[in-house]
């Protein structure tokens, strides 16, 4: 793909397309960053319910409604918190 974008530069032929290619390229290296920041808080949500769901496994017997209850206030506060990020934070980790 390179090597194609050089030769048709160098005939010296569409510098317009050669452009709109290149400010497409720009718009899609922006996509990427996001795309990557997206997988990464999908990574940390899943591990998030895995864990939870670890924790639910080895403790269903002895957790009080108590400890149930604490623990979902505190989901709901991750959630809250990862919806903000998501939405207006930015890279504020």
């Amino acid at each position: 793909m390179m090597m194609m974008i050089g030769r048709r530069r160098r005939k010296g032929e569409d510098n317009e397309e050669e452009e709109v290619r290149s400010r497409r390229r720009r718009r899609r290296r922006m996509n990427r960053r996001m795309r990557m920041r997206r997988r990464r808080m999908i990574r940390m949500i899943r591990r998030m319910r895995r864990m939870t769901r670890m924790r639910r496994m080895r403790r269903t017997r002895r957790m009080s409604k108590r400890m149930m209850r604490m623990i979902k206030m505190r989901m709901k506060t991750m959630m809250m918190m990862m919806m903000r990020r998501m939405s207006g934070g930015g890279g504020g980790r």
